[in-house]
């Protein structure tokens, strides 16, 4: 793999942790269920996977959801995607994975979400932020 300028990586220790801090400072908690931390080993005899560690990913701050989808995705490769947010991936303990769930909190109800697509944004060789294609 070619190195990069060392402009290139310094970009990414200045303006990743700066991404982070806006959504953190302006976004909303989020719970990403069901997330495979560690992969477990299936077993064809007993039809059971073993040593798969999953669990939720709660209070994650994400952009307020826009539902304005059309204006990120012009092709509509993904028509049934009714919101998009944005997560910063400076720090986040996991990597968004399509068809997993979201909760957010509205108040009196929990509206849950799946991940229809994923849109990693690049800042130089590290991943900036993670656009996310949102479906009821």
């Amino acid at each position: 793999m070619p190195r990069l300028p060392p402009q290139m990586t310094t970009l990414d220790d200045r303006l990743l942790p700066r991404i982070r801090k806006v959504i953190d400072k302006f976004g909303r908690l989020a719970n990403f269920k069901d997330h495979v931390f560690k992969a477990g080993t299936y077993s064809a005899s007993t039809g059971k996977t073993t040593g798969a560690v999953v669990a939720d990913c709660p209070d994650i701050k994400i952009t307020p959801l826009d539902h304005n989808v059309r204006k990120y995705d012009p092709r509509t490769e993904v028509p049934e995607a009714e919101a998009v947010t944005m997560v910063a991936a400076d720090g986040l303990p996991i990597v968004p994975v399509k068809n997993r769930k979201i909760e957010l909190d509205e108040g009196t109800t929990t509206v849950v979400w799946t991940i229809l697509k994923i849109q990693p944004i690049s800042t130089g060789e590290k991943v900036g932020a993670y656009v996310l294609f949102l479906g009821a």
